[in-house]
């Protein structure tokens, strides 16, 4: 990072650390992305959801993980007053490489097909990365740095619901849903 004076100096002289495992209270971890894989989803309507924001600020993508529907508008912002580049590599999706030479530049993006682990990476900047999940359904999250998610209006029903993380992998669990219930589901995972 030292090589990039802006970069350096907007980490504030800090010694950068992947980011890649984080964890919070209680080893609860962070940016591992919950989706319900199989069971009834009502689809719902990709229209009705706001733009995400993958912003390029301090150096770093912001956030590292994103989860969003199929045809959401994706904005990709460059926050710093250095040269970024977003290289998204797809293989369901259509990837993409755009170089963000100004402090506020911004491009949009969508996504039509349902993908999980969608890499993104600065190729300015090696120690940015990222992942992207696109659903073609409402019932997913993203983990808070405490490791907690939730998923709202999620029918009864069986499910088997899926944890993804970028470095530690895959975990799935059968999960029962009843009228009136919310369930608490844990998923362990080990480095």
């Amino acid at each position: 990072m030292g090589s990039n004076e802006y970069c350096a100096t907007a980490q504030h002289s800090a010694q950068h650390r992947s980011q890649a495992v984080s964890t919070g209270a209680g080893n609860g971890l962070r940016d591992v992305i919950v989706y319900v894989e199989e069971g009834p989803r009502g689809v719902g309507n990709s229209e009705n959801h706001a733009p995400v924001l993958l912003d390029q600020k301090d150096c770093m993508y912001v956030p590292r993980v994103i989860a969003m529907r199929t045809s959401q508008q994706l904005v990709v912002r460059n926050s710093d007053a250095t040269l970024h580049n977003v290289h998204v590599y797809a293989t369901e999706n259509r990837g993409f490489n755009i170089g963000q030479p100004f402090q506020g530049i911004e491009s949009n993006k969508t996504f039509d097909t349902h993908e999980v682990g969608i890499r993104v990476k600065c190729d300015v900047h090696g120690w940015m990365t990222g992942s992207i999940a696109v659903f073609d359904h409402d019932f997913f999250a993203v983990t808070a740095a405490d490791g907690n998610f939730s998923m709202e209006n999620l029918p009864p029903g069986e499910y088997t619901l899926v944890a993804w993380h970028q470095s530690l992998g895959r975990r799935t669990q059968p999960m029962t849903i009843t009228a009136g219930s919310t369930p608490e589901v844990h998923f362990e995972f080990e480095s």
